[in-house]
Parts: C-alpha cells; structure tokens; sequence
C-alpha cells in the first residue's frame, strides 16, 4: 500500500457529496483505494454537517473548507 488519495461520493437526503481529495491508502497493484476509519468517520460527521448547513453553506463552501484545520483539508466537494 502506498499513501494517496481517492474521491468519495456520499449521499445524503437525496444529495449527492463528491468529496476529492481524501487521504487513502492505494493498493499499486490494482488502484483501489482504503480508507482508515478515522477519515471515513470525520467524511461522515462533515457530510452530516454540510447537509445540515447546506443553505447557508452552498455559496461559501470553499471559504468554510479552508477553514477547517484536519487532514481533511483541502478537499472538494460538489453538490449535486
């Protein structure tokens, strides 16, 4: 395994979050990309927050992610 990144897709009341970026273990044999639990559970708990925020989120989403000091960012999402 070596250290990279991957896109996730996360869904949520009908939302669908693309989040690029995330730290991921990848296997360099076939690509696939393995996610500790510790981001999978922060995606989790920033996905909920967005969703619950979305309103007022959608027009600083950029400006309220390079506010967050975690591994996590940096990362881009999409709203579809």
């Amino acid at each position: 395994m070596t250290e990279g990144v991957t896109n996730v897709t996360l869904w949520r009341d009908g939302v669908s979050i693309e989040i690029q970026n995330v730290p991921a273990q990848v296997c360099p044999m076939c690509g696939e990309a393995y996610i500790h639990i510790d981001v999978a559970e922060e995606l989790d708990r920033l996905t909920d927050a967005m969703i619950e925020r979305r309103p007022r989120l959608e027009g600083i989403i950029g400006e309220a992610m390079q506010r967050i000091r975690h591994p996590l960012r940096g990362l881009k999402v999409a709203w579809s």
